[in-house]
């Protein structure tokens, strides 16, 4: 395959992801309020839907708020929510301290 070939097809990949539902590190950290860290976090640990395009984690938007959905469901009631979300504040203030 020479130069060319392969230049056309990176463009034909960026083509597919250049739409407005894929997001990459930095939008998928925003769209899910988190900060990157975190979201550097639960992709290494596998637990978030992400795909590596052309050396970079790229998110599809509709498969982000399907993992929201599951994660809700799997926590119960929105108190757990609640209680999930303060021990990170927690854990977010403690390390700032430092």
């Amino acid at each position: 395959m020479n130069e060319l070939e392969k230049n056309e097809n990176r463009l034909k990949h960026t083509n597919y992801w250049s739409g407005t539902d894929k997001l990459d590190t930095v939008e998928a950290a925003q769209y899910l309020k988190l900060s990157k860290s975190h979201l550097w976090k639960l992709t290494a640990d596998g637990k978030i839907p992400c795909i590596k395009f052309l050396g970079r984690l790229m998110f599809d938007k509709a498969e982000l708020d399907e993992w929201v959905e599951r994660q809700k469901n799997r926590r119960g009631n929105h108190s757990s929510v609640a209680l999930s979300l303060a021990k990170i504040a927690s854990r977010k203030m403690k390390h700032r301290k430092n």
